[in-house]
């Protein structure tokens, strides 16, 4: 949004502008951005892992264990 350039004056709004014209807080645009970013990332992509991430933790101190041993 900030790096959206004026086809007619040739210039560069920045975020503050843009909220303002849009009748739209700036915090409001960062929570809205901000969540959108989580929903994306939440969704883990390719197949399930076989352990979760507590069993793998448990079974690579096990092995740190033996190798000192």
């Amino acid at each position: 949004m900030s790096r959206a350039c004026s086809v007619s004056a040739r210039r560069v709004y920045g975020k503050a502008r843009v909220c303002r014209l849009w009748g739209v807080a700036r915090s409001t645009h960062y929570a809205r951005q901000r969540a959108a970013g989580r929903a994306v990332q939440a969704q883990r992509r390719g197949r399930k892992p076989v352990l979760s991430d507590e069993a793998l933790v448990v079974k690579i101190r096990e092995v740190l264990a033996e190798a000192q041993a």
